[in-house]
């Protein structure tokens, strides 16, 4: 799969890249393969090659030391399964779009969260687009609508899904995104593209984070 990104700072600046998604030692790695509409120099490719080296070392020697896979803190949005969603949501069809029934859902007034992941979906406004004709997942947008959650209000996150080859999966194909966390603010423009199938065998395990059922993105 491949990421064509686009992201625009705080301070005004844009940056550009188009990177291959892959696994190194069991975790998603970006490869970078363009930078800022521009392929890759072979002075940067050998940078790019011996990045991914570092990477697959300092990943093997955290595995060894604490037993499991490397893990750092980012600020990201929490998606939640519908069920999820629905449970701690009121939600309501609000119209059609393109072929979809687009469903709102907001927080329920009064709701007591009974687990972590429940009082950070009650910070949430979310919108899904609901293909007609296969009843799949075609979007869904995610609004910060209050304190609670990893990114400050205001912040949202908005993904829109098409069919691969006309009878496969259902796969993500353009994700906006705005952002305000403690570090920063900015902008980003996700386009994935060249999906392809392929086989792994894993024995890393992590443990579940509580009130999380295993599985949930």
């Amino acid at each position: 799969m491949q990421t064509n990104w686009n992201n625009l700072e705080g301070t005004g600046k844009s940056r550009s890249g188009l990177f291959e998604n892959l696994f190194v030692e069991g975790l998603r790695y970006r490869k970078r393969l363009e930078r800022n509409g521009r392929p890759l120099s072979s002075k940067e490719r050998k940078e790019v090659e011996a990045a991914m080296q570092r990477t697959a070392e300092q990943r093997r020697a955290e595995r060894k030391k604490v037993g499991r896979g490397l893990f750092s803190r980012v600020y990201n949005f929490r998606y939640g399964y519908v069920g999820e969603v629905a449970r701690v949501s009121d939600c309501s069809a609000v119209g059609e779009e393109a072929g979809s029934w687009v469903i709102r859902c907001e927080p329920k007034a009064g709701f007591v969260a009974r687990t972590k992941a429940e009082e950070e979906l009650l910070c949430y406004r979310q919108t899904f687009w609901v293909d007609q004709k296969e009843m799949a997942l075609a979007g869904r947008r995610l609004e910060v609508i209050r304190s609670g959650a990893d990114l400050k209000p205001g912040s949202v996150m908005d993904e829109r899904r098409t069919r691969e080859d006309g009878d496969g999966p259902w796969l993500a194909r353009k994700i906006w995104i705005r952002f305000e966390a403690p570090r920063g603010k900015g902008y980003q423009a996700h386009e994935f593209s060249d999906y392809r199938r392929f086989a792994v065998e894993s024995t890393i395990t992590v443990e579940a984070e509580p009130g999380v059922p295993p599985g949930r993105p």
